[in-house]
């Protein structure tokens, strides 16, 4: 039996794959065993899903056709053992996160104890990496992203129309960004001090808490960051550059339904998706075991799934649902 139920984070991110319209809890490849699952991506073009099995040390795609899992990334012994290198060959240690560039026909991988981003080209399947030394640290700004230090990277963000890509680089605070067209590494938001200092400033003169996920809103221009420890979503606008909160009040909680978001409390949020089709912003509010939901247009907040802390139970509407910890 698996820890924790993948189910919960497939039912996240389908509120931003092809308007799926979800009203069921069900588990989702129910027969594969998963050690800690952190984080999936979707290919819709290729009807994929992608699953970091973190505590299996790999990463498994699901053919939603077939609903076949198969190996992608790693063995299941954690390590590191090289690039250049068939994928299912590599070792990986605790991959949080997975994003798919289904345009460039790549796959992006957290590979967070070993401090890199892996990405495996799906035409050839060999792995290599994309960023981080494998060293913790904090370095390397506007120089290449294979010489950077990164600490802890939990989840990746692609935005294939500007050729960039996120990084959550938890444990130093901040998000960091790789220009793919130079592999030049830069630091979008964060000083790498984690107490809260403000909104309404410079993205790169606000200090975050551990940047445990990054969204792109490419059609607003928006950058979504949660920040597990200091109770908040932070968003960015890449125009101005600016810095504010866009739910969360700093203090862990659960309050605030049908209300302001930047006034409700949320517990831990780990994991962030953007809507812009409908101009929704999902939160995994993972200690109070919810999915919330704020419209942008009335910025309030409610509770679109979850009840709590519970058991799983298979086939349970989402508003009455009962989760472990949604993240």
């Amino acid at each position: 039996m698996m820890p924790w139920r993948i189910g919960l984070l497939l039912l996240l991110l389908y509120f931003v794959d092809a308007q799926q319209q979800v009203s069921i809890v069900r588990t989702f490849t129910p027969t594969v065993t998963y050690s800690t699952p952190s984080s999936i991506s979707i290919d819709s073009i290729n009807n994929l899903v992608y699953v970091a099995d973190a505590g299996n040390h790999r990463i498994v795609v699901v053919n939603r056709t077939s609903n076949i899992a198969t190996l992608f990334a790693g063995n299941g012994t954690g390590g590191y053992n090289g690039d250049s290198i068939a994928a299912t060959s590599a070792l990986l240690y605790n991959p949080q996160g997975v994003a798919v560039d289904s345009v460039n026909n790549l796959v992006y991988i957290s590979d967070f104890r070993n401090n890199r981003i892996r990405v495996v080209n799906r035409t050839t399947g060999n792995i290599t990496t994309f960023a981080g030394t494998g060293s913790i640290g904090y370095s390397g700004d506007n120089g290449p992203a294979t010489s950077a230090q990164l600490s802890f990277p939990r989840t990746i963000a692609i935005d294939a129309a500007s050729n960039l890509v996120y990084i959550a680089d938890t444990y130093n605070y901040c998000i960091r960004v790789v220009n793919r067209a130079t592999n030049v590494i830069t630091t979008f938001a964060g000083t790498s001090a984690s107490s809260y200092n403000g909104d309404n400033i410079n993205a790169t003169s606000a200090n975050l808490g551990l940047t445990y996920s990054v969204a792109i809103d490419n059609v607003n221009n928006l950058v979504y960051i949660s920040e597990y420890n200091n109770q908040r979503i932070r968003v960015v606008n890449r125009t101005s550059g600016i810095i504010n909160t866009f739910a969360g009040n700093g203090t862990q909680g659960f309050s605030g339904d049908n209300g302001p978001a930047v006034l409700s409390q949320i517990y831990n949020p780990c994991i962030v998706e953007v809507d812009a089709a409908n101009n929704l912003v999902y939160i995994a509010d993972s200690y109070n075991y919810r999915i919330r939901v704020v419209n942008r247009t009335s910025q309030n907040i409610t509770t679109y799934a979850g009840m709590g802390p519970g058991s799983f139970v298979e086939d349970s509407p989402v508003a009455t649902a009962k989760f472990s910890l949604t993240q």
